[in-house]
C-alpha cells in the first residue's frame, strides 16, 4: 500500500517527528510512504529521506490552492497512491479534494487543539466551510491524538472519529546525561542550584 502525507511543513515539532518516527519504526508491512509539504521550513527533510520517504516541497501561496489540488491529484496518479493521510488545517483544504479528484481514500490526523475549534469560533462562516471541506464524509477517519482532543472536535466532525495516541520511541530517550553535559546545559540556561522539569 502506498500512502501520500499531506503536511504543512517539515518543521521539526510534533507532527512531522511522528510520521518519521512511523516511517522508520514500523514493521515492514509493504506500506511504502511518501509526503508533500507545503510551506518552508524544510528543517526535518534530512530524518525523512533517512527514514527511507521520498519529499517533495510545492510551495504553495496565497491564492495557489486549486493549484496546488491539481500537483497532488497528478502526484497521486503518477505514483499510485492508494490512501491520502493529511495534518493541519490548510494540507486538509487541499490534500481531501486531491484525493477525491484522484480517487482515493482519505485520512486526517488531528494532532492538537485548534483555537478556533469551539462552538463560538465554530460560527464564523468561513470556520464552519474549512470544517466541512476538511473533515467531509468523504474523510474515511479522522484520528485525533488524545481523548480531550477528540472531545474538543466531536461535536463539529461529521465523518468518524477514533483515538489513536502519539507513540514514543522510548531509546531516544534511553542515554541519561553526563555530569558535564549537565553542568553545561545547567550553566547555559542559568538554572544552577534549581530543579528543572522537562516534559
Amino acid at each position: 500500500i502506498r500512502v501520500l502525507h499531506v503536511q504543512l511543513n517539515l518543521a521539526d515539532g510534533g507532527g512531522p517527528r511522528l510520521i518519521v518516527d512511523l516511517a522508520r519504526l514500523m514493521p515492514p508491512h509493504n506500506v511504502e510512504m511518501s509526503l508533500v509539504y507545503l510551506r518552508p521550513p524544510h528543517d526535518m527533510a534530512g530524518p525523512y529521506r533517512a527514514a527511507g520517504m521520498e519529499t517533495t516541497f510545492l510551495d504553495h501561496r496565497p491564492g495557489r490552492a486549486p493549484l496546488t489540488v491539481i500537483d497532488i491529484a497528478r502526484r497521486i496518479r503518477a505514483t499510485g497512491v492508494d490512501l491520502v493521510h493529511t495534518h493541519e488545517m490548510l494540507p486538509k483544504l487541499v490534500g481531501h479534494p486531491a484525493a477525491r479528484l484522484a480517487g482515493v481514500p482519505k485520512v486526517t490526523h488531528i494532532h492538537g487543539f485548534w483555537p478556533t475549534a469551539t462552538r463560538a469560533g465554530y460560527r464564523g462562516l468561513r470556520r464552519r466551510m474549512h470544517f466541512r471541506l476538511a473533515y467531509s464524509r468523504g474523510v474515511s477517519r479522522a484520528v485525533a491524538v488524545s481523548q480531550a482532543v477528540a472531545d474538543q472536535y466531536a461535536p463539529m466532525v461529521p465523518c468518524p472519529l477514533v483515538v489513536l495516541h502519539n507513540g514514543v520511541d522510548v531509546k531516544r530517550f534511553g542515554t541519561p546525561a553526563g555530569e558535564a553535559e549537565l553542568a553545561a546545559l545547567t550553566d547555559r540556561l542559568q538554572l544552577e542550584g534549581r530543579r528543572m522539569v522537562l516534559y
